[in-house]
């Protein structure tokens, strides 16, 4: 007998009429998926005790337990099972509490090919993490732990109130980065077309939102600070920044379009989240990993990943961002910037600036990561068109980079 390989998906609503519509309506999709619908969360968590499941689909209002509780209990024994909250409803209080348990927000009335887009594209990106443990521990992740180094400047910022004061701190801080665009983008506000800068995102969540969701250890993940000598956290997220600010004007070469310029903006800033899962969940054994690329250059980092993880750091942070809702071109970004080929004729977007924008950085920082030349896809950057445009934008951030270490001497002399 043959193992059953579809993607097994439990549906769980109050309402008899709605599972009937979901069952017509994905009918089509019985030979991709194996359905089942129940009418609460009891009858829910008793079934997941007997039979396994990928994914869960919850309303949020139901009378015996709500879609926030049941996705809770959920999150706490089955953390490997993919939560989404399908509904109707804009509770402010109650939507809030599904931000750690649920990982995407689809509003009522969703339609077939949404809901089937997004599940399927959710998969995808989970298969790009070979090792069941390891996907279990990104599915687990509710929020990501936030630098204490920024924390007083949130809220000094906060104070203040001005959307773009408080986007500046933002942006110094990937995982707030993250945490904020999962709210946002899973969130009471309605389906959120495009993605936002993070100027936008504070002005639409404002001020008293965001003081909840900064202050509020019951929503966001108290901050840590991760210490690891060989990828200290102060590291990390300035190379993150750096490239975002190189990615940008990279696409503002290329386009006027300031939606294009945001998105290649954030996928820089998000691009080695990964890697702050790693030092979240897989502290001991990236360090181990860490150490031996020290020693051993040779072998590529990326490959060391694969062996230790089943997986790179990119394709662990697509995979988590993938299920929080991010644009896909984004999360493709962050799965591939350092192998884009895997993209066939990518185009002009995100993964492209990103990628050069990533080994410029490492360049010109000098560091042990290699040169620009070893970084850069000849042969994908030809694809997309813009092989001849490298040498121009190496100057772009060469000037950003010299400009910024200019700042830094007056502010030191």
């Amino acid at each position: 007998m043959s193992e059953d390989k579809r993607i097994k998906i439990l549906f769980v609503d109050d309402e008899e009429n709605v599972l009937q519509a979901l069952r017509r309506s994905l009918r089509g999709m019985r030979e991709e998926w194996d359905m089942h619908y129940l009418s609460g969360g009891k009858a829910g968590l008793e079934l997941l005790e007997k039979q396994p499941m990928d994914v869960i689909v919850s309303d949020m209002y139901m009378p015996e337990m709500n879609g926030a509780v049941f996705l809770r209990e959920v999150q706490k024994r089955h953390p490997g099972i993919i939560r989404i909250i399908l509904s109707g409803h804009s509770d402010y209080d109650l939507i809030l509490k599904t931000i750690l348990p649920a990982h995407t927000f689809l509003h009522k009335p969703c339609s077939k090919d949404g809901l089937i887009k997004k599940i399927n594209s959710i998969q995808q990106f989970k298969k790009l993490v070979g090792k069941e443990n390891v996907r279990e521990e990104i599915t687990e992740i509710g929020t990501l732990p936030s630098q204490p180094l920024f924390y007083p400047l949130f809220n000094e910022a906060l104070q203040n109130g001005a959307p773009k004061e408080i986007a500046e701190i933002i942006t110094y801080d990937v995982a707030m980065v993250a945490n904020i665009l999962k709210v946002l983008m899973n969130s009471f506000l309605g389906e959120v077309k495009r993605l936002p800068s993070l100027e936008e995102a504070a002005s639409m969540l404002g001020k008293d939102t965001l003081d909840t969701l900064i202050n509020s250890q019951d929503l966001f993940v108290s901050y840590q600070d991760i210490s690891c000598p060989q990828l200290p956290i102060y590291t990390l997220w300035r190379h993150c920044f750096r490239t975002a600010k190189y990615a940008a004007a990279i696409a503002e070469e290329e386009t006027a379009n300031k939606d294009m310029v945001n998105r290649c903006f954030m996928a820089g800033l998000l691009h080695d989240v990964g890697k702050y899962i790693l030092l979240l969940k897989f502290y001991p054994q990236y360090r181990e990993l860490l150490k031996i690329q020290e020693e051993h250059p040779e072998t590529g980092m990326l490959q060391k990943e694969i062996a230790a993880f089943g997986a790179t750091h990119g394709t662990i942070g697509a995979y988590l961002m993938s299920l929080w809702g991010m644009p896909r071109k984004v999360v493709q970004a962050i799965a591939f910037h350092e192998m884009p080929k895997v993209i066939k004729a990518p185009g002009f977007g995100p993964l492209i600036a990103v990628h050069a924008a990533n080994a410029f950085d490492h360049y010109l920082q000098k560091n042990l990561w290699g040169s620009a030349e070893d970084k850069l896809d000849g042969e994908s950057l030809k694809c997309a068109g813009v092989h001849e445009k490298t040498k121009t934008w190496f100057n772009t951030c060469k000037e950003i980079h010299n400009n910024d270490i200019n700042k830094l001497k007056s502010l030191v002399f």
